[in-house]
């Protein structure tokens, strides 16, 4: 048997064919068997390129005893190196014994020792070149079971030699994407719902970002999506097709999943050996991470940072890889071959995908891809809380990162998916409230940069509101925050979406008086609704400001202090038109007419701010904005406000009703001056119906002046009350009651004081003639004289005011004299009050200039209190 091992020569003839198959028949054990085929099969799969059909079919035969005979007998050892050598420097070797090569390499190569399948593996790589795919495919699969025996020492340049294939790229890239694949292989089979099954079979090509057909592609990510023919079938691989995974289970030989896990461990080590660049090889890691195995995850997140900071991610090559195992090559890969064609991902692969998409800034830009990603993250199949709130993030990036063309281009459906987020995602949970309060946000931001998508839409705005009072405290602040940047698109808007707009607002602000309403508190529309009034509406809009001066008496103070702090800006000297918004504020109050005058139809602190504000757009309106003059100084701009009276004394009517329904109520200080100022412009205006409404209203204005609580309204209004008083001759008995309220010692203190300035602002305003006039000075110096302290302050006023209308005279110096001397003593008391103090330095000045031959003793009392006084107040009134 030796001898005839010996004799076998290349090549073979069917006469020695027939003696080896002979010989092959009669061994007697395996070891006889393993010799023979050792020498004679690789000559004979040699041979078969060079006989006859004949021959080749008597082959067969041999080959059938060969294989029935091995497979039955594990232990036996086939010429795996030497068939390797044959497949691999054979020039021209025929698919017959290409065929039966792989075959008896795929026998031969498990039954080998671990060491002796390690040193095959340089001999495997070098077979891979121009073979077919199934061939390529299966020494590849033989070199992925032999890596689990592979020790690599990283950082060599004998690894990179002996695997590196840095001499042929196109194997090397064929090698790694068959590991990549082997990685992908899944554990178990997964269900998946029906897909278009319309495939083209031409060269695979990358779409170009700009040329892609947008609505095309996204109609397969939409619940409307146009009909297309579509076939029911299993997809049951994420990254992969049907058709890959059984070729690349056929290659690596097995079923066991324990031994898949242990290959898919084996590649990532080897892998790990730095043999190729990271950008080669960051997707083995990237999608090992998801891999539902603890063993292949830890040794993917070993080394993945490492790897993710060498990548550039912006890199178009890693972007549109993103895409396709996001994806799936039908929606990434216009044209493509079917044993290419690669499934959209699962939730496990999605959720490590994303945070490199994130990272990504090319990632947000590239449409429609990113359109896709954001659709099948928010509405398709493979998705989950976590994925929708990482694709929300995908889309602020879009919004940021983009181009404003190309995001202009796609903004509706980006919008379309926020909406819809809003409506779907309704469930009153922790994790869709994140949801919605990402989403809230977002809008904002796209809002803001492109307006012209949300100028005229007040339906957003109007939901947006309403959601203010339903969501969490967490979300309404973002609900806030996007309210703010969606002011900004909305600041263009048409006029009549600015007036829907200000409805809306006005609704916010200003409830509805219902039950329902007054028993639930919604602050934070009310605040979002000041904002928004803030931000949309120029300073001179009356509506906006009259939503402004109402939200002045909110509960809230921040609400106040806000809308406060916009309207009484000294900044902007833009006010109203003073008419037209005394008509919108008094059109509120003419709805509401039925109500009784005691009752204000406004809050009080609204009434008093809207006085405030009215009288400043009056100030403003006269100089039209060129008065830099502080609006305490209204004395010398009244002749201004005169003139804009005069154009229309109805307003001035309704002004002067206005202020009087507010002042008989609540005595405010400012408002009461401003009546009297209205009433002084309004006798100038010799209107029939204005001086018929100062003498109808005269017993209002003694009630204000008689029991007024607050020093300052006291003042004012018996101001008021002596002016009206002198304008009328026939009112003499209101003149006889305010003396005899002076005299009643056993008066009210507010009652005795008023009286004490309107007779003194009264006797200023008579003519010199009058009786009443001589009488009052007798009486306001007779009660000074007595020490009557308590009313020193309104005697003093009083008596002032005298001087500085010039109604004493010579009958009178005796008296002024004493009069001069107990101010002198009470300026330089200690006893006295700064205020009365001032008020005795003041009267000392208006009797300087009534009587100028007193004027030197008097100048000289206010020189020596100015070297004595060491208060820097009464230095300077003096």
């Amino acid at each position: 048997m030796d001898n005839m091992n010996d004799d076998v020569t290349y090549p073979l003839d069917i006469s020695s064919l027939n003696r080896y198959f002979i010989q092959l028949i009669s061994c007697g054990d395996d070891y006889q068997f393993q010799e023979l085929i050792k020498t004679f099969l690789p000559i004979l799969i040699r041979s078969i390129e060079l006989q006859t059909d004949d021959f080749r079919k008597k082959v067969v035969e041999v080959f059938i005893h060969i294989n029935k005979r091995v497979k039955t007998r594990p232990e036996i050892q086939i010429p795996v190196q030497s068939l390797l050598e044959i497949f691999t420097t054979s020039i021209q070797c025929s698919p017959f014994a290409s065929n039966f090569s792989i075959m008896y390499i795929k026998m031969g190569f498990m039954r080998l020792k671990p060491d002796h399948q390690v040193e095959l593996v340089p001999l495997l790589f070098q077979s891979l070149t121009n073979r077919s795919i199934s061939h390529q495919e299966l020494l590849m699969g033989l070199i992925v079971y032999a890596l689990q025996h592979i020790k690599i020492i990283p950082n060599m340049n004998e690894n990179i030699i002996k695997y590196g294939l840095t001499d042929q790229p196109i194997i090397r890239n064929l090698f790694l994407n068959f590991l990549l694949n082997v990685i992908l292989l899944p554990y178990k089979f997964e269900e998946t719902k029906p897909r278009n099954t319309t495939r083209t079979t031409q060269q695979r090509s990358y779409v170009e970002p700009s040329q892609a057909p947008i609505d095309e592609v996204l109609f397969s990510t939409m619940d409307d999506a146009p009909s297309k023919e579509v076939e029911v079938f299993k997809q049951p691989y994420p990254c992969m097709s049907e058709q890959l995974y059984n070729r690349i289970t056929e290659a690596i030989q097995t079923d066991d999943l324990n031994q898949v896990e242990k290959l898919k461990v084996a590649i990532l080590k080897f892998l790990n050996g730095n043999i190729y660049s990271e950008n080669d090889i960051i997707f083995h890691f990237v999608l090992a991470t998801a891999d539902s195995r603890y063993s292949v995850v830890l040794a993917a997140e070993h080394d993945i940072k490492r790897l993710t900071v060498a990548v550039d991610w912006n890199s178009m090559q890693h972007v549109q890889s993103l895409f396709e195992f996001f994806l799936g090559t039908s929606k990434t890969i216009k044209q493509q071959n079917e044993e290419l064609i690669r499934n959209p991902s699962n939730t496990r692969i999605r959720l490590k995908l994303y945070p490199y998409l994130l990272k990504s800034r090319t990632a947000s830009t590239i449409f429609p891809h990113a359109i896709q990603v954001l659709y099948e993250s928010l509405f398709g199949n493979s998705t989950n809380i976590r994925i929708k709130y990482f694709s929300l993030q995908f889309a602020q990036n879009m919004i940021q990162n983009a181009e404003l063309n190309s995001l202009v281009g796609v903004s509706k459906l980006i919008l379309h998916a926020f909406e819809k987020i809003l409506n779907t995602e309704t469930n009153k949970t922790h994790d869709a409230s994140r949801l919605r309060s990402l989403t809230y946000v977002l809008i904002g931001k796209l809002s803001y940069r492109v307006p012209k998508l949300f100028s005229d839409d007040i339906r957003l705005t109007q939901q947006f509101f309403e959601a203010l009072k339903t969501e969490d405290n967490e979300c309404c602040l973002n609900i806030q925050e996007a309210l703010t940047l969606l002011a900004y698109a909305q600041k263009d808007a048409s006029v009549s979406s600015k007036h829907m707009l200000q409805q809306l607002l006005t609704q916010q602000v200003m409830p509805s008086s219902t039950a329902e309403s007054q028993s639930i508190d919604y602050p934070q529309c009310r605040q979002a609704a000041v904002s928004y009034v803030m931000n949309v509406f120029p300073s001179n809009d009356c509506t906006s400001r009259f939503i402004l001066l109402t939200a002045c008496s909110d509960k809230n103070e921040d609400i106040r202090s806000l809308a406060r702090r916009n309207l009484f800006t000294e900044q902007d000297n833009n006010y109203p038109d003073f008419q037209l918004l005394l008509k919108l504020i008094l059109s509120n109050i003419n709805k509401n007419s039925s109500i009784d005058r005691q009752t204000l139809i406004y809050h009080p602190q609204t009434y008093q701010e809207m006085i405030y504000y009215l009288h400043r757009c009056l100030i403003r309106q006269s100089f039209n904005g060129e008065k830099t003059t502080p609006l305490w100084k209204y004395e010398e701009q009244l002749l201004y406000v005169y003139d804009i009276a005069k154009q229309n004394t109805t307003i001035w009517y309704n002004y002067i009703q206005f202020l009087l329904d507010f002042v008989l109520i609540i005595h405010d200080c400012l408002s009461t001056y401003f009546l009297f100022e209205a009433i002084i412009i309004g006798y100038h205006l010799n209107d029939n119906k204005l001086i018929e409404l100062f003498n109808d209203n005269l017993s209002s204005f003694r009630q204000l002046c008689l029991f007024s609580t607050r020093d300052d309204t006291r003042r004012y209004s018996s101001l008021l009350y002596a002016y009206v008083l002198s304008k009328n001759p026939t009112n003499l008995l209101a003149i006889d009651e305010l003396i005899k309220i002076i005299q009643n010692i056993n008066q009210r203190f507010e009652q005795r004081e008023a009286s004490i300035l309107a007779l003194g602002y009264i006797c200023s305003y008579l003519d010199k003639s009058n009786k009443y006039l001589n009488y009052g000075k007798n009486l306001l110096l007779k009660i000074f004289f007595d020490n009557q302290n308590e009313y020193i302050l309104s005697l003093l006023i009083s008596i002032g005011q005298l001087a500085r209308m010039n109604c004493f005279n010579n009958d009178d110096e005796l008296n002024i004299k004493n009069f001069i001397e107990k101010i002198q003593i009470k300026i330089k008391t200690i006893n006295e009050t700064n205020r009365i103090k001032e008020k005795a330095i003041q009267t000392l000045g208006f009797l300087a200039v009534c009587y100028r031959e007193l004027s030197q003793n008097i100048i000289d009392i206010l020189t020596q209190s100015l070297v004595e006084t060491k208060q820097i107040e009464l230095q300077l009134n003096i």
